[in-house]
């Protein structure tokens, strides 16, 4: 079978510098920081439902597995698993009294959004680029040429 080898842009990071424990994320993918945006509303949305209603079992693991699958959703499937493994996100945190959610978001987003904002430069200037040289002349030629 033949392969068709190229590179996909993806950033790997290390979950608690933990570099067998890892996720990858294109934060040059136009459409990621839509997906944080929307996905974030949804989990604020879902939480709201509940307002001042007792915190039950079932609800912290209906609230956990709705935010694992918008996380999946945003970063790409598997990706609560590397992050939370079998813990609740809304499990507390001993040292600082927080959600576990909290701490990985206050840890994360930081990083995420200095490296979109990066890859976003990045982009522009090379769209610039092709534009510039004409070098999308050249692909569509291709692409005509193999049609004919």
């Amino acid at each position: 079978m033949q392969s068709i080898n190229f590179a996909k842009g993806y950033k790997t990071y290390a979950i608690n510098g933990d570099e067998n424990n890892t996720v990858k994320i294109n934060v040059a993918d136009p459409n990621l920081k839509n997906r944080i945006v929307g996905v974030m509303q949804e989990i604020d949305e879902f939480k709201s439902k509940y307002g001042d209603a007792a915190i039950t079992y079932e609800i912290i693991t209906e609230l956990d597995d709705f935010t694992k699958s918008k996380l999946d959703e945003a970063f790409g499937k598997g990706f609560s698993e590397a992050v939370f493994g079998e813990l609740s996100c809304f499990a507390i945190t001993e040292d600082e009294g927080k959600f576990v959610y909290e701490t990985f978001m206050e840890a994360f987003l930081p990083i995420i959004t200095a490296d979109i904002e990066q890859a976003t430069k990045a982009s522009k200037a090379h769209i610039k680029d092709l534009v510039d040289s004409k070098k999308l002349d050249g692909i569509a030629d291709q692409i005509t040429g193999i049609s004919k």
